[in-house]
């Protein structure tokens, strides 16, 4: 895995992505400090079928393979967030490299 982020859908007046080199801990999502980025064009893409309860979207291109996860409320995330359960309170991006054995 070369690179795994959260992306954020109910903080910001828009999609962004926290960059940090680690998952961010709730602290750090609560604090606006947090560094961000905008979405990538796939991330972009990707987020409709999210939001239209698709799980995973994944593009395979070579060497790299994009995938965008939705991150969907569950029982406990319902007291701290007004929404309700299954709705799409984020995604992980991931960026996966392929390694090609030795033999």
């Amino acid at each position: 895995m070369k690179k795994l982020e959260l992306v954020s859908l109910l903080k910001f007046a828009g999609p962004r992505v926290y960059l940090l080199d680690h998952l961010p801990r709730m602290d750090q999502l609560k604090s606006d400090d947090a560094p961000t980025r905008a979405l990538t064009k796939f991330e972009a893409t990707a987020l409709n079928p999210l939001r239209t309860k698709k799980d995973l979207v994944i593009k395979d291109e070579g060497n790299s393979i994009q995938m965008m996860g939705a991150v969907r409320a569950q029982k406990n995330c319902l007291d701290c967030h007004n929404v309700h359960r299954g709705a799409l309170l984020g995604a992980f991006s991931y960026v996966l490299k392929r390694v090609q054995r030795s033999r």
